[in-house]
Parts: C-alpha cells; sequence; structure tokens
C-alpha cells in the first residue's frame, strides 16, 4: 500500500470490502426463495467483514479507541434489522398452500376378510381440496392428523393409513348417501408427492388416518382433528377441523384390497 493513498481509495480496494458486498449479494440471493437461514448466515458473514473494515478503517485515520466499537454497534443493527426485513418478505415464487375441509367420516374400514384396519381403534377419513395460492409449483407431502376429543386435554397422534393395493373406497352415511372414491386418482399421500400443484389451481382428494385405542363411539361432536402437511420447500401447513355438521359415520368398507 502506498503511502499516499487516500482512504477512500484504500477502502475501495481493500478485499474485505468485496467480501461484505458479495455476503450481502448472497443474503439477498438466498432469501425467502431458497433459505432464510442462509441469508442470515451471509448476514453474519458480512457483519464480520464490516467489523474487520472498521477497525482498519479507525486504524489508519486515527479514529480513536471508541470509533470501531460504536461504529461496529450501529453496522450490526443495521445489518440485523435488514436481515429481519428481508427473511420476512415472502417470495411471489414460493408456493402458499391453502387447504379446504370437505367431510370428515369416522368408522371402521374393513378388509375383504371383514376384520378391521384398526383393532380396538377407529379410523378417519378426510375429504378436502389442496389448493396452490403462490407463485411456484409445489408437491405435498408427510401427511398427519391429530385429534383431541372433547374429554380430553391431551392431543392424540394417529398413523397415515397406506394402501399398496387398493382400488377404490365406498364411504357415505348410508347407502343412499355413499360415495365412491379412487384410490389411484384420489389419495393424497399418492397423487400429491409426486404430482406438483400447479400455482392457481387445486386438487381435490382424500386422506385415511387410523386412530388406536379410541373406539369410533368417543369421536363426536366436539372433537378438533388437526390436519398438517408439508410443501416442496418443507415448509408445514396446518389447519383446524371441529367436529359439527361435517361429521358423519363411516360405514363398512369392503375391497379395499381388490
Amino acid at each position: 500500500m502506498s503511502g499516499h493513498q487516500s482512504l477512500r481509495d484504500w477502502v475501495l480496494d481493500h478485499p474485505k470490502l468485496a467480501g461484505f458486498t458479495a455476503a450481502i449479494a448472497l443474503a439477498v440471493t438466498f432469501s425467502p426463495r431458497v433459505s432464510p437461514m442462509a441469508s442470515w448466515v451471509s448476514i453474519v458473514i458480512a457483519a464480520i467483514f464490516a467489523i474487520a473494515m472498521l477497525f482498519g478503517v479507525s486504524e489508519k485515520a486515527k479514529l480513536g479507541k471508541l470509533f470501531p466499537w460504536i461504529a461496529s454497534f450501529v453496522t450490526l443493527s443495521l445489518l440485523v434489522g435488514f436481515g429481519l426485513w428481508l427473511t420476512g418478505q415472502k417470495s411471489e415464487l414460493a408456493p402458499d398452500l391453502k387447504w379446504s375441509f370437505g367431510i370428515a367420516h369416522v368408522g371402521e374400514i374393513q378388509r375383504p376378510d371383514n376384520k378391521p384396519i384398526v383393532q380396538g381403534g377407529s379410523t378417519i377419513l378426510v375429504m378436502g381440496t389442496v389448493s396452490n395460492a403462490g407463485g411456484m409449483p409445489s408437491t405435498v407431502k408427510s401427511w398427519r392428523l391429530s385429534v383431541r376429543l372433547p374429554d380430553e386435554r391431551q392431543v392424540r397422534n394417529t398413523d397415515l393409513v397406506i394402501f399398496r393395493n387398493a382400488t377404490e373406497v365406498v364411504s357415505g352415511i348410508d347407502a343412499e348417501h355413499a360415495q365412491t372414491l379412487d384410490f389411484k386418482k384420489d389419495y393424497f399421500p399418492d397423487i400429491t408427492v409426486n404430482e406438483p400443484i400447479l400455482p392457481g389451481h387445486s386438487r381435490p382428494g382424500f386422506v385415511i388416518f387410523a386412530l388406536r385405542g379410541v373406539p369410533k363411539e368417543r369421536i363426536r361432536v366436539g372433537t378438533v382433528v388437526t390436519l398438517c402437511f408439508n410443501d416442496v420447500r418443507d415448509e408445514k401447513y396446518c389447519f383446524d377441523l371441529p367436529f359439527s355438521q361435517q361429521f358423519h359415520e363411516m360405514q363398512s368398507i369392503p375391497g379395499l384390497s381388490h
């Protein structure tokens, strides 16, 4: 470094300034499209470069011992504010999944041999529609359901029911109102894990969960079920459904293994 180099030229030519600029650019690139965590890591790296630069400027310009500490505090405050603003923005390219509950059926699903799938428990079939209000196609995965009974404070978790060879399921209040659901076309855990929902589109379907140790008679009006799933970025979505008029007893369902 030349003895005649000005402070401005020294700062502009310093590699720490390039490092600071690159880290800020990475933070903007990562968030919120890819990863807010990656943005914060980039901001921390930018802060390190900035503080090192401030101490160097203070030493070169002989600004005193307090200057780098005060300037560092101000810089950190600005970077934290920038990070909060940046990671709080919602990317137009991110998916935004919505769930609309249809009808929840509770009962005992039976195999062709007339044995229930859940011994000493009950089965919950949830029908509804998943829509994508965001700007990015998304698969839907990690389907799960929790149940809070009206006479309990604890939340009970259920097991997702996986059907290997099922073709269709018949569900309804009675024979007159029975509805046939197609596993190949309508079963959410299968159709949404590989086929993304496009922005502005929706997909109806159903999903079945097993609640062990709770007979169907205990699942009555006042029960609250919480349905959760994740999008392609592994972002979690949860929706509550209090059982009221949307709750019906499920009839026995033959032929699940055909």
